[in-house]
């Protein structure tokens, strides 16, 4: 990875925590989802008192609450990764990191970070 690389993913990381930190500051102070009880700010919405995760609103809509994780990307040797919704929000939050710096959907770099990524979030956090 080249100077100008990290650069572009210092920058990019700068905006995920800010679209992170937007996100924490939309719920109140300990909050939960309302159906679940998820508590993982960076996965909440909601106005008010009335708070539901990523993984209720996709059921609310009539939708699977698992997803389909591609680790680097399409095209990737690897089959997609069953990953609750709350995980994939962040997982593809992470995702702009690499692509920002100029890495290839596909590429080994975005596999393995991804894969890292996926190791540490996922089923780790309520």
């Amino acid at each position: 990875m080249n100077e100008e690389q990290v650069f572009a993913i210092e920058d990019e990381m700068d905006r995920v925590f800010a679209t992170w930190d937007q996100r924490w500051r939309n719920v109140p102070d300990g909050a939960s989802c309302c159906l679940c009880g998820h508590t993982h700010p960076f996965t909440l919405m909601g106005a008010g008192r009335v708070v539901f995760c990523q993984s209720c609103i996709q059921e609310i809509w009539g939708k699977q609450r698992v997803q389909g994780q591609h680790l680097g990307r399409r095209p990737t040797l690897l089959s997609p990764v069953p990953v609750d919704t709350n995980e994939h929000v962040l997982l593809t939050d992470l995702q702009r990191l690499w692509r920002a710096a100029g890495f290839e959907p596909g590429s080994a770099f975005a596999i393995g970070f991804d894969v890292g990524a996926y190791i540490v979030i996922s089923g780790n956090f309520q």
